[in-house]
Formats: C-alpha cells, structure tokens, sequence
C-alpha cells in the first residue's frame, strides 16, 4: 500500500511540473517583424530561390508565420527558443536590410557554404522537416543565386 502511495505521489509530483513550466516564458520572438526589412524585400530573389528560403530557412533564420503546435509546449519551447535565438545571431534574414552590404556579401557566401556541404539545414530541423531538404539542382540553383548577388552587393560598393 505504501509503494502505491509513493507512486502516486511521484506521478503528482511530475504532472504539476510538467503543468507548471508551460507557465515559463519561452522566450520566442512572437512580434510580427517588418517585411520590408526582410531579405526576400531587400534582394528579391526569384520564386524558386524564395521557396527555398521559406522552407528551408526562414523557420530559424527568417519571420516566422506560423508557429508549430509544439512551440507552445515546455521543454520544447525552450529549446526552440534557444535554436533560434542562436540562428538569428549568426544570419537574420527578418533584418537583413540592416546589414551593410559587405556583410550581406558575406553571409550570401557563407551561406552557400553551408547549404554546400549539407550543414543547413540542421540534421535536427530536418527530422521533422523532410521538406526543407535541399536537391542536388535545389543547391546549384541557390548558389548561383547567392553569386549573382553577392556580384551585385560588390558592384554597389
């Protein structure tokens, strides 16, 4: 009778935990960001190259539309709020237009990079985003536009 008990006390224990940190402040950027501070605004890139912005990027990097049931839940909440908190410091496209154009060159190269070598999207975001996967043509095609506009950031220098 007294191990029942203790199990139901436990089990209490861990439902008003887990009832109590939804009452945590997650810290996600909930504000609606200003479009045209955006780098779809800014660069305007072709609807393919858009596409694969919004799917891919712009759920870490970018303006948020949607927010995913799970991001109102904690724990998880917090490590969304941390992931993209991280993502936002190493390339905002919801800002991109605050970035001087040095720096937008940069990050178009780096960005290439990473989509290159398969580091972005994360492993991570992909296990619950097939989606945001990008083709082998997907990647020439984002590449070649990064480097037509990191030609054309240099060239209005």
């Amino acid at each position: 009778m007294g191990r029942v008990s203790l199990r139901r006390f436990v089990l209490l224990v861990i439902l008003l935990t887990v009832v109590g940190i939804q009452f945590y402040p997650t810290g996600l950027d909930r504000a609606p960001a200003d479009p045209s501070q955006a780098l779809e605004a800014s660069l305007q890139p072709a609807p393919e190259v858009a596409g694969m912005l919004a799917r891919a990027c712009n759920d870490c990097h970018g303006i948020v539309r949607q927010w995913p049931w799970y991001a109102s839940v904690a724990p998880v909440s917090w490590l969304l709020a941390h992931d993209m908190s991280e993502a936002k410091e190493k390339v905002d496209l919801a800002h991109w237009a605050q970035y001087p154009p040095q720096t937008q060159a940069r990050l178009l190269a780096d960005m290439c990079e990473e989509v290159q070598k398969g580091e972005m999207p994360l492993k991570q975001y992909l296990w619950m985003h097939r989606e945001a996967r990008f083709t082998p043509g997907e990647v020439q095609l984002f590449c070649a536009w990064t480097d037509r506009e990191q030609a054309r950031l240099g060239a209005t220098r």
